[in-house]
């Protein structure tokens, strides 16, 4: 009788190397992808960069636009086609999208969360042309409503909740930190998933 061959041993695990990066508004969501990307040496990409350019071309703001897509499901077509396409062809990538944890195959799904005053604080001094409020009070209500309008949505449209923590791998309150600070949390947080 021949002995058989001795199994082989299963393939390495492949590294994650697509970052799904959500946040809530105010958060620093894209100032920390930007960086992020830059610390793991990855390619960035925002789907936000696309929703504004989407408001600007139609001549509204963001929150407008929410409004819109509430009605009119291309502008969230426009937006996720890009990500469950072009997005899952790449690797060492960065992607600052509300949704894509859920459209990114095999990513490390990572969310930023921030006190809802300090957001209002942060969007204040951010300047953002497509992002001007009056007062503070304006400012408040403005982004609890995106908060709402984008949760809404999302959930009617897909099933899913963008604010339930448990749809992420890494979940940061950056409320108390500096970009760096976060950054630096994330990077680690990174390596420790990619080791699994």
């Amino acid at each position: 009788m021949t002995a058989s061959p001795a199994s082989a041993a299963p393939p390495a695990a492949i590294a994650k190397t697509r970052i799904a990066l959500s946040g809530q508004v105010g958060s620093g969501k894209s100032a920390v992808g930007t960086k992020l990307a830059e610390a793991l040496g990855y390619s960035y990409l925002s789907t936000g960069a696309i929703q504004r350019a989407i408001a600007s071309r139609r001549g509204v703001t963001t929150l407008e636009l929410n409004q819109i897509a509430l009605t009119d499901p291309s502008i969230d077509k426009e937006i996720d086609d890009y990500l469950k396409i072009d997005v899952n062809a790449m690797e060492r990538v960065v992607i600052d999208s509300r949704m894509a944890f859920h459209f990114v195959a095999n990513a490390i799904k990572v969310t930023l969360t921030i006190d809802p005053e300090v957001a209002v604080a942060r969007v204040m001094g951010a300047n953002r042309a497509e992002e001007t409020y009056a007062t503070i009070d304006i400012a408040r209500h403005a982004i609890a409503e995106r908060n709402r309008l984008e949760r809404e949505r999302y959930f009617k449209l897909y099933g899913v909740n963008t604010h339930d923590l448990a749809n992420y791998d890494i979940v940061v309150n950056t409320s108390a930190l500096s970009i760096d600070e976060v950054v630096a949390k994330l990077v680690a947080g990174i390596r420790a998933q990619q080791a699994l």
